[in-house]
């Protein structure tokens, strides 16, 4: 993601790339296999790495997965991105939060 799209945070929330958006409502999140998906709230869209590169360059899903390789130099000569490159120019690194839920009380009343 971070070699087509650019620096993100996961959990951070942005106008869309791919239409107005006046009010960010797209972002990043990490689903239950670990994977990062783009997910677009207004829309529903839900993009893994590689249908977001088909939807950025007009690709099918098999001719994403063919750029991403020669990309990266999978296939091919010459590769146009490194992983260690992307890594230090984003500083990619993943987080993990500790999310703490409490009870807050309320008064009663006589009601």
């Amino acid at each position: 993601f971070a070699a087509y799209h650019g620096y993100f945070e996961v959990g951070e929330i942005a106008p869309s790339r791919f239409r107005q958006d006046s009010n960010p409502s797209c972002g990043f999140y990490v689903n239950t296999s670990d994977k990062i998906i783009y997910s677009d709230i207004a829309t529903g869209e839900k993009l893994d790495a590689f249908a977001y590169v088909g939807k950025k360059y007009d690709l099918t899903y098999k001719q994403a997965l063919e750029k991403v390789a020669a990309d990266f130099g999978v296939v091919g000569d010459s590769a146009k991105f490194s992983i260690a490159e992307i890594k230090e120019r984003f500083k990619v690194e993943r987080k993990k939060e500790e999310k703490r839920i409490d009870i807050i009380r309320d008064k009663w009343g006589k009601s």
